[in-house]
């Protein structure tokens, strides 16, 4: 299982790879979750804060829970509400 760190979601690597195969999704990066439930970037585990900053963000995308900052090709950080599916340039 891999979490993409720019959708904050989890995939097998086939359905990431259908997901992120084209368009601007392409440029997402992929974290490997091992067995023991340690994320990796590019084969190094992440440090502890970082994976569970991460982990919880990927826990409140799931649930549909409060807004979730992005940034655009800009650089222009947004925010969206994955169950209202709501987008603002304001931090809620």
């Amino acid at each position: 299982e891999v979490l993409c760190e720019d959708c904050c979601d989890f995939f097998c690597m086939e359905a990431f790879w259908e997901r992120h195969g084209h368009g601007h999704r392409q440029h997402h990066s992929c974290l490997q979750l091992d067995r023991a439930g340690i994320l990796h970037r590019f084969g190094q585990p992440l440090p502890p804060v970082e994976a569970s900053q991460l982990l919880r963000r990927a826990k409140l995308a799931r649930e549909g829970g409060p807004w979730l900052a992005f940034r655009d090709d800009q650089l222009t950080t947004y925010w969206y509400h994955l169950r209202d599916k709501v987008v603002t340039y304001e931090n809620p």
